[in-house]
């Protein structure tokens, strides 16, 4: 016979939530698991918020990190993973690279099926696009601003060619951070890998928010 799959079954709830309760979540993830033939083990965050990174919250975050291809990351709701579209793409990407699979019951989401996959894909695609237009947005504020009448739309404060050029290392480094993390998590992580500022001191949550609204501008 073989070896039953392994599947990490992550329920949440924040401190005033009066939606989807943990035992609610436990009996369809049970479920799912006795129909599926899985090895389940329950993993659960109590008082988190869906903003939270999923590698911050305290017990998901280890719970990825001992993810194997061929394992299962299931959850009853979409919302008690992730409330941001591009976040969850970033987890999706994150799955397929690493050879395990992503099951979301409430949208009939499972990567390990050939059409899964492709829901999975189209998510991934719309994530892309809604972060393109988040880009586009800031653009065409920053365009419409009385402080920028004359200039080129684009990078806000001053003009690229006077800025100081990004090391490809902080470009990966920020790349690697940026799924699933707010910008002060992603400056709390880049001090203590002893990444300095374009400045040359420590980096802050606004510091970050201009370096990856620079990004997106010469990305696009």
């Amino acid at each position: 016979m073989d070896e039953a799959t392994r599947a990490i079954l992550y329920r949440r709830v924040s401190t005033d939530e009066q939606g989807l309760g943990l035992a609610a979540q436990l009996d369809l993830l049970e479920a799912e698991e006795e129909r599926r033939g899985w090895d389940g083990e329950v993993v659960t965050d109590e008082g988190v918020s869906g903003g939270v990174p999923v590698d911050e919250r305290e017990h998901l975050g280890p719970a990825l990190a001992g993810l194997s291809a061929g394992d299962v990351l299931v959850v009853a709701k979409l919302d008690r993973l992730s409330r941001s579209l591009i976040d969850f793409a970033g987890l999706i990407q994150r799955a397929e690279k690493q050879g395990w699979s992503l099951s979301v019951l409430d949208l009939a989401i499972d990567t390990s099926t050939p059409s899964g996959k492709l829901v999975a894909h189209m998510i991934v695609a719309l994530a892309q696009w809604e972060k393109e237009m988040i880009g586009l947005r800031i653009r065409e504020g920053l365009a419409k601003s009385p402080k920028r009448k004359g200039r080129k739309p684009g990078l806000p404060a001053v003009r690229k060619a006077r800025l100081a050029p990004v090391p490809d290392s902080l470009r990966d480094a920020v790349e690697t951070l940026r799924p699933g993390r707010s910008p002060a998590a992603i400056a709390e992580r880049l001090n203590a890998q002893g990444h300095r500022s374009l400045r040359g001191g420590r980096w802050h949550r606004t510091s970050i928010r201009r370096l990856l609204d620079r990004l997106d501008a010469e990305a696009a």
